[in-house]
């Protein structure tokens, strides 16, 4: 880092104004808040696109960062970004990756297929950070410009889905597949100590053949153990991304290589490692967006109905409960009852939180 780039590294992020500033793009000019980084296309979005309280996650924001950071360091290195102009989107792609400008994402979920305006959000709230870092003034599109530096040798078409695939792959390893494999292992331990414990099978909503609970919940751990293997072979597909295809697949005014050189840098620079695949003409178009990768959160919601509905329909044995190794009573076998019917829900909004996920909708 330069000198001059770790001196205005030092400014703080925030912006210490009231009031209202000027913006423009190639439509015009357009009035945003004098404390925001975002500028016109941001605005415009916010104007035109203003259905429902549906905001864009901000994972998928914070995911933006590794992309444009990687972008930008290659760009530099082909001599189409100042080294100056680098050293700033950097380290404002790093205060967005470690959530310091969430508040300047304002955009809903409803918006163009491909995504364009969340992508031209980030591209507006790094290049005026980035301003603030080199001492210019914010909303001149100077030094640092949102399209023509942000966003260059890039379009929403290639950025877009590959932002998907950064956060959902961040998801999966932070969140999903260790609460999962920890679910299970909980499972299984309790499962240990009710080995011995006989209780009646059911088939049809009617009383079978006998079992134990240690054996049912054993099946339920390793149905959860296999769950966790198919989201660790989907994660798999998420690694290939679609950054350096441009707007159609082809890298069209994307330097020699660049495609290849950013997928190491994303790689590098964020916490998922393994390496990243370029596979830019099928990835193209924010609605594609991980479902030809097999990735599907149906698996475990599913799998969590399924045993939600055991439990249920194992509570309703006139004879024998499952529940009675857990349960002290008649009221508290009850209100576990009406438990599995929350659990039932969460399980239904989920799956209906999920689809749109599955449809494949193209750009705009």
């Amino acid at each position: 880092m330069s000198d001059k780039a770790q001196e205005n590294s030092e400014i703080p992020v925030g912006i210490d104004r009231t009031g209202e500033r000027v913006e423009f793009d190639s439509m015009g000019e357009v009035r945003v808040p004098a404390d925001r980084y975002w500028g016109a296309q941001t605005a415009r979005s916010l104007e035109h696109f203003a259905i429902g309280e549906d905001r864009m996650p901000i994972e998928l924001c914070r995911a933006y960062g590794y992309l444009k950071k990687a972008a930008a360091i290659v760009n530099e290195r082909a001599g189409l970004l100042p080294r100056e102009k680098c050293e700033a989107i950097v380290a404002a792609c790093d205060e967005l990756v470690a959530g310091e400008l969430d508040d300047h994402f304002p955009l809903r979920v409803w918006q163009t297929g491909s995504g364009t305006q969340t992508n031209m959000n980030v591209n507006e709230v790094i290049a005026n950070r980035a301003i603030q870092l080199l001492g210019g003034e914010l909303g001149s599109q100077k030094p640092v410009a949102p399209n023509d530096d942000v966003n260059k040798s890039q379009s929403s078409n290639d950025t877009f889905p590959t932002a998907m695939h950064l956060a959902t792959l961040g998801a999966l390893d932070a969140r999903l597949i260790p609460e999962v494999a920890a679910l299970a292992e909980t499972i299984e331990k309790k499962a240990e100590g009710w080995m011995d414990v006989a209780k009646i099978g059911r088939t049809h909503l009617q009383d079978a053949v006998p079992l134990t609970v240690g054996q049912e919940w054993c099946a339920w751990a390793e149905a959860l153990r296999a769950a966790c293997a198919e989201l660790e072979h989907a994660r798999e597909g998420l690694c290939e991304i679609a950054l350096g295809g441009t707007a159609v697949g082809t890298g069209l005014n994307a330097p020699e290589g660049f495609s290849e050189d950013v997928a190491d840098g994303v790689a590098w620079g964020s916490a998922h490692n393994k390496g990243f695949v370029l596979n830019r003409s099928c990835k193209v178009s924010g609605g594609r967006n991980g479902v030809g990768y097999g990735y599907s959160p149906e698996v475990d919601i599913v799998l969590a109905f399924v045993v939600d509905g055991c439990l249920y329909i194992l509570g309703t044995s006139p004879d024998i409960h499952a529940e009675s190794c857990v349960c002290q009573n008649d009221r508290q076998r009850r209100t576990e009852s009406t438990g599995t019917n929350n659990t039932s829900g969460v399980c239904v909004f989920s799956h209906e939180a999920s689809a749109p996920d599955s449809l494949n909708i193209g750009p705009d």
